[in-house]
């Protein structure tokens, strides 16, 4: 929970308003798998955005999780990458928490990255971003 620690942004939009966002991410350091079995990489995200000023704010706020991207092999390659969109009236606050899953299967044995990553999108902007390993091993 240590690296679950939200980025906090203050956005100055003028001299007389201002704007809160936060996000966080977070994803096992390490998990481990055996080859040619079914796992998951699990993912935790959330955000809190406020809407200060005086004007309705559109915003977007993307989830990523992408594993084994820097592998040669391409059918390696997985990812998962959600948005919410929405429309923030004067004065309004809105948060959530998110959790996915990515599925996999790999006939190899070694390691690979886990990147993650939540982003907000809009007349403010916040990055929380995370990283842990896969260790595909026979047990």
């Amino acid at each position: 929970m240590k690296k679950k620690l939200a980025l906090v942004c203050m956005s100055l939009l003028s001299t007389a308003v201002f704007a809160g966002a936060s996000t966080a991410v977070h994803v096992d350091p390490l998990t481990k798998a055996a080859p040619n079995q079914t796992y998951w990489i699990f993912t935790d995200y959330s955000y809190t955005v406020s809407n200060d000023s005086g004007a309705v704010q559109n915003i977007a706020v993307c989830y990523t999780t992408a594993l084994c991207m820097e592998t040669p092999n391409p059918a390696y390659h997985k990812s998962v990458h959600t948005c919410d969109s929405f429309t923030l009236q004067p004065g309004e606050v809105k948060s959530a928490t998110k959790k996915t899953q990515l599925e996999f299967n790999y006939p190899f044995s070694g390691y690979c990255n886990v990147n993650v990553s939540t982003e907000e999108f809009g007349w403010v902007h916040s990055l929380a971003v995370g990283a842990g390993k896969l260790k595909v091993w026979p047990t």
